[in-house]
């Protein structure tokens, strides 16, 4: 019962009908939260949250779709690492909703990470 409060509430994970929802609301004085062997469409994540990044890191692959809202709306980094240790990288801005759309689709995928842009 803990762990569920704590990935809905403080972690802001929940799994929506299209795609994995990750909304942080971390507390006052804490910086950064993260949980492990979190499952998701057939993958285990591990998934790291802050004000303005995320980290998703999986066991085999990344698969499904996910909406990240940062804190703050406006630029964003956002990087992918393939299961090949190369990375690719790219900018993603907001939506009108405040979030970003992240979604590996057909190609293998390790592991996301996004960053305030500066």
């Amino acid at each position: 019962m803990v762990s569920r409060a704590f990935v809905s509430s403080l972690c802001g994970i929940n799994a929506g009908r299209d795609a994995l929802i990750i909304k942080p609301s971390l507390p006052s004085g804490i910086n950064a939260l993260g949980i492990d062997k979190l499952e998701y469409v057939n993958s285990q994540l591990s998934v790291k949250v802050e004000k303005n990044s995320l980290e998703i890191n999986a066991v085999s692959e990344l698969k499904g779709k996910y909406l990240y809202y940062p804190a703050d709306n406006g630029d964003y980094n956002v990087e992918i690492t393939l299961p090949d240790g190369n990375t690719e990288a790219y900018k993603e801005k907001t939506d009108s909703d405040g979030g970003i759309v992240l979604e590996p689709g057909d190609k293998a995928v390790k592991s996301i990470s996004v960053s305030k842009a500066d």
